[in-house]
């Protein structure tokens, strides 16, 4: 049993987790921070004076999330450069951006996410997949020599519950041969984000922390159907209304994970409201990790069907 004096719970919000935390001068790269619970994210990071780095897709939405971290009076220094998941150009594009900076990276956030219908980018990349994972995979790899630069670097690998819906299906990682449905994918594509936290921790040698933020009302969800939220009923995966989280309680787990003294050396772990989350063997669709997530042969594996898939090397080094 991991001894762990649990100070933050599922009610805290990220400003309150991050009261007592100086980050200043502390590089953190962020994903995905122009909506939902990250722009919460970002802004309790900047409240507590981190150097903060942006990667977005949306640059009308990154030019208005830095204006206001600037007008509210952040402390560090702000960067926000254009990232598409579903690309690689743009992937390598936004870690070439980085790296220029020549700083050690102190913690790394893969925080951007989607769940919807199927699609394929340019590649023949299913977008669940690409999107939550091998995009994050990608600059996970470019950034891993900065990360290792850095004392006691983090990185946090936003995953979900939903990742009970499905482990990796190694023999049909991309749907070639399989029919599609938006929980399969979805759930297959946050497993693989559990793993990836793994697989850093294994063999980069940092804290890797995959964390579940709970369930909050953002657009995540715009594109399911309702036959898709119907199978979500009938798995009793559809929180009530009194347990949804808002954005900045959302946000709390992410930056516990990437701060809270007490996780150091514990890496890799799966974290919930602000918790270390019990391991399960069987789904319950609601909370706990599935061991099948934590297992570090299925991250090895995974790495290594990922650069078949994309017919590129991933170190981590």
């Amino acid at each position: 049993m991991i001894d762990v004096d649990y100070r933050f719970g599922a009610e805290s919000t990220a400003s309150e987790v991050l009261s007592n935390v100086d980050l200043s001068g502390r590089l953190i790269v962020l994903t995905g921070a122009t909506a939902g619970i990250g722009v919460a994210t970002a802004r309790a990071l900047t409240a507590a004076g981190a150097d903060l780095v942006i990667g977005a897709r949306n640059p009308a939405k990154l030019e208005t999330l830095l204006g206001e971290l600037h007008e509210t009076g952040a402390t560090g220094s702000l960067h926000g450069f254009p990232l598409d998941l579903m690309s690689f150009d743009s992937v390598d594009a936004f870690a070439d951006q980085v790296l220029d900076l020549h700083r050690p990276i102190d913690i790394l956030i893969n925080n951007a996410g989607i769940i919807g219908q199927f699609r394929r980018n340019a590649e023949g990349i299913e977008s669940q997949l690409m999107t939550n994972f091998v995009g994050h995979a990608l600059l996970t790899s470019r950034l891993a020599g900065a990360l290792k630069q850095a004392d006691n670097a983090r990185l946090v690998s936003l995953t979900s519950f939903g990742h009970h819906y499905s482990p990796v299906i190694f023999d049909d990682l991309n749907f070639e041969n399989r029919p599609y449905t938006a929980w399969q994918g979805y759930g297959q594509s946050k497993t693989a984000c559990v793993l990836l936290a793994v697989q850093v921790s294994t063999v980069l040698g940092i804290d890797a922390f995959a964390v579940h933020p709970g369930a909050i009302w953002t657009g995540l969800g715009d594109d399911l159907v309702p036959g898709d939220l119907a199978l979500a009923e009938a798995r009793g995966s559809v929180p009530a209304p009194e347990e949804f989280k808002t954005p900045e309680q959302g946000a709390a787990t992410t930056v516990w994970a990437a701060t809270e003294a007490q996780l150091s050396g514990l890496g890799p772990l799966y974290l919930e409201d602000c918790r270390i989350a019990k391991t399960r063997e069987q789904p319950d669709h609601r909370t706990g990790v599935m061991s099948y997530a934590l297992a570090p042969e299925n991250a090895a594996r995974l790495w290594a069907a990922t650069e078949r898939l994309i017919g590129r090397s991933l170190p981590l080094q």
